[in-house]
């Protein structure tokens, strides 16, 4: 049977000890008990006292500080104590009652009336999407996800459905099973980042809200009028802001649910004129968007009626996924750039030297050591494992990889462009700017 939430349980009264003292020393007696008072949410620990005030006044002349319930007058430090007789001959010890109830608890406490203690971890922490609560429970925190659920819900009122994730990350398009715990069954949400606005069905595509400070941080790297290919785009949380701060973005994503939503979203906040977005496999994608010079569309991505154009030089390249960006570098081993763009490529590594290993592994894809490279550690993975970002100039003249070695590569990464903690996935459009169908993206990604 599920264990269901009763607010009715937290109602309770509570006989503590008081200090009762003129109003005129409010300030100094709460600078010097701190950490010897009552604490509960919305409830504040000087109260009026309205009951002893029988001179009539408005404003009660006298205040109780409520002690912390395993305080009393018999309890507290002697000087403390001594400190009371020297302040004010007007303070007294009083028996005071207090009424809680369930918004007087935090989270963590009314959890804990229905965990037992033997489960010692209670969870505190989850990740917000729009309206959506994801939380990762562990095995013995399942039989108490529907209560788990309905005190999110109870303590956040932004909130309308709680998720648990229940099962790995193994899908080609980083997207993960999940169940509605509790809350209104509806994944369509819409996020606000970057100056932005992203609307997504949560289960359809990958998203992680505690990279927005990454985001922002190369949003901020790359000047106004740059020319920038987002690889793994995802729906956007890179290009989208790029656009809007008047880049030209080239932005691409594997999945095509991503290919939807980042085309919606670049309407939705009026970039369209700033942005192309593909359906194709990285690699395939690196290939196509290096050549300068090629026909292009060079307007909406959405509209039928876009003029061609020239494909301009790439400046950035914003190679946004962890598990792999790094072993698509040597695509532009099979490219033969005339100039130097600057690659934001992500890693992961969990050696003790995390600079040293992450650009060990860069130049062992690229064959050389990358130029002026700015390494960035974003976040932990887990507590060994961190995701690294590194920023370089392409070194010159990149040894060509054999013919073998590039088919291996190949076989190896296509139809991989999996972010494991990004959401940034790629996307689809033909050189006329028309959207190629799903069919015949299919056909490519067995064909490579």
């Amino acid at each position: 049977m599920s264990i269901k939430l009763n607010k009715d349980l937290f109602n309770k009264t509570l006989k503590l000890v008081g200090l009762r003292f003129p109003s005129s020393i409010t300030q100094s007696l709460i600078k010097k008990f701190h950490g010897y008072t009552f604490s509960r949410l919305h409830f504040k620990c000087v109260v009026d006292d309205s009951v002893n005030n029988n001179n009539g006044e408005a404003k009660p002349t006298h205040k109780i500080l409520l002690l912390d319930e395993k305080f009393n007058n018999e309890s507290l430090p002697q000087p403390l104590l001594d400190f009371l007789q020297i302040l004010h001959e007007d303070i007294q010890f009083v028996q005071h009652e207090v009424n809680l109830d369930f918004s007087h608890f935090t989270t963590e406490q009314v959890l804990r009336q229905y965990i037992p203690p033997e489960i010692e971890q209670i969870p505190s922490s989850f990740e917000t999407i729009g309206h959506i609560a994801h939380l990762n429970l562990k095995d013995e925190l399942l039989p108490y996800k529907g209560v788990i659920g309905e005190v999110l819900l109870a303590k956040n009122p932004s909130l309308k459905t709680v998720v648990n994730k229940t099962g790995l990350i193994e899908t080609e398009f980083r997207t993960f099973p999940m169940e509605v715990i509790a809350g209104v069954d509806s994944l369509d949400t819409e996020v606000k980042e970057s100056g932005c606005i992203f609307r997504f069905n949560f289960a359809e595509v990958y998203w992680n809200s505690r990279l927005q400070m990454e985001h922002d941080r190369v949003i901020q790297m790359i000047l106004k009028g740059s020319t920038v290919a987002d690889v793994f785009a995802g729906i956007g949380p890179f290009a989208i802001p790029l656009a809007k701060k008047g880049c030209v973005v080239f932005a691409n994503d594997l999945n095509p649910r991503s290919f939807h939503y980042l085309k919606e979203n670049a309407a939705a906040n009026k970039v369209q004129k700033n942005i192309n977005c593909y359906n194709k496999d990285g690699r395939e994608f690196i290939h196509f968007i290096s050549k300068a010079n090629q026909p292009i569309a060079s307007s909406s991505s959405s509209s039928s009626k876009s003029q061609p154009g020239l494909l301009p030089v790439i400046q950035h390249y914003i190679m946004n996924l962890p598990a792999l960006a790094v072993s698509f570098l040597d695509v532009f081993r099979e490219l033969n750039l005339k100039h130097r763009p600057v690659i934001h490529c992500y890693g992961f590594t969990d050696a003790p030297d995390l600079h040293a290993d992450i650009l060990a592994q860069i130049t062992q894809v690229l064959g050389k050591a990358p130029l002026n490279p700015q390494v960035y550690e974003v976040r932990d993975v887990s507590p060994k494992k961190r995701m690294m970002c590194v920023s370089f100039n392409l070194p010159d003249d990149l040894t060509p990889l054999s013919s073998s070695g590039n088919n291996d590569n190949s076989n190896n990464n296509n139809n991989n462009n999996n972010n494991s903690e990004n959401s940034d996935d790629t996307s689809k459009r033909k050189i006329d700017g028309s959207e190629s169908s799903d069919s015949s993206n299919q056909e490519k990604k067995q064909k490579s």
